[in-house]
């Protein structure tokens, strides 16, 4: 396991050492850490080291949708972290598919009519990262009762995951659009591209005011023997892990107890999924290298370890 003191110790929030006693959300301080970095990073030759493991991009659409008129435009996000809805979903998949749904929005300008248009705004996966992080947003408001709560809810992602069918060009597919074929020449991306496996998983184990995070892992090169094998990193055990547990260990949902159901405190929060064709980086050498060989990159030592959702270490 890595012992944390030194980097607590080093590790600035608005000018001070970070407070290992305030909870803090495991997304968003997995979001701080890498603002620090690539802001260490500026400028050198790094500095955009981390974009290309993490960086992906969206486009947002917005399409007119009436009887005269279709036009589209798009806007470009970058993202590091791609967060999705699960209230209400059973796979990942679904959620995924919330992500893409578009919406109609009233009264947007046109620049073509010259006017305003009803018009649908949907934001969909331009470009991909070598490393995707999804957030499953467990942490939901309750309009009812005005209060915070965390959904226990149970939640089935796969080991290998194909996220062609929330890109760009897979929507233009689907969809079957004239203008395709501009987009499949405008992205040229290799079908194999859109292939991730499973590789971390980030557990929150507890209430909405106060848990856990623990991790499972997967080895990128095999310490021993020639099959990666999995990891639970939970404080400073860490202990192989069965994958063949994963509905058990991180799907979250209900069990039956004494005659009633009753929520498991804990489902996967943060999942990372590694491209399988994926671009090996290194700080010798920053130029990308396209690869399909497992090897060991640095994100392994930004998802390695467990963070404390109750403030310790």
């Amino acid at each position: 396991y890595f012992n944390t003191y030194d980097f607590c110790k080093c590790y600035k929030v608005d000018g001070k050492a970070v407070n290992t006693s305030v909870q803090m959300d495991a997304w968003e301080f997995f979001n701080n850490v890498l603002d620090e970095l690539e802001g260490k990073l500026r400028p050198s030759s790094q500095d955009k080291f981390l974009g290309e493991i993490f960086g992906g991009q969206l486009a947002n659409q917005f399409i007119g949708a009436t009887d005269t008129c279709s036009h589209r435009r798009e806007v470009p996000e970058t993202f590091r972290t791609i967060s999705v809805e699960i209230k209400d979903k059973a796979t990942l998949h679904e959620a995924l598919k919330l992500f893409i749904q578009g919406e109609i929005v009233n009264g947007v300008f046109c620049e073509q009519c010259q006017t305003n248009v009803d018009t649908m705004k949907r934001c969909v996966i331009r470009d991909l990262p070598n490393t995707l992080m999804i957030h499953l947003k467990r942490f939901d408001f309750d309009y009812q009762t005005m209060t915070r709560k965390k959904l226990n809810s149970f939640l089935a992602f796969p080991m290998d995951l194909d996220v062609e069918p929330y890109t760009r060009e897979g929507i233009a597919r689907q969809e079957g659009e004239v203008s395709l074929t501009n987009i499949e020449e405008e992205t040229k991306k290799n079908p194999n591209e859109y292939q991730y496996e499973l590789v971390g998983v980030v557990v929150h184990s507890g209430s909405m005011d106060s848990g856990h995070y623990y991790s499972y892992i997967k080895e990128r090169i095999p310490l021993q023997g020639n099959e990666p094998k999995w990891f639970e990193f939970n404080d400073t055990s860490v202990t192989l892990w069965d994958p063949k547990r994963l509905e058990a260990d991180c799907f979250g949902g209900t069990t039956e107890s004494t005659g009633s159901k009753k929520n498991y405190g804990k489902g996967a929060y943060l999942l990372v999924y590694q491209r399988k064709d994926q671009q090996v980086l290194s700080f010798d050498d920053p130029e990308p290298k396209k690869t399909s060989k497992k090897t060991k990159t640095q994100e392994d030592s930004l998802s390695r370890g467990s963070h404390r959702h109750d403030g310790k270490s």
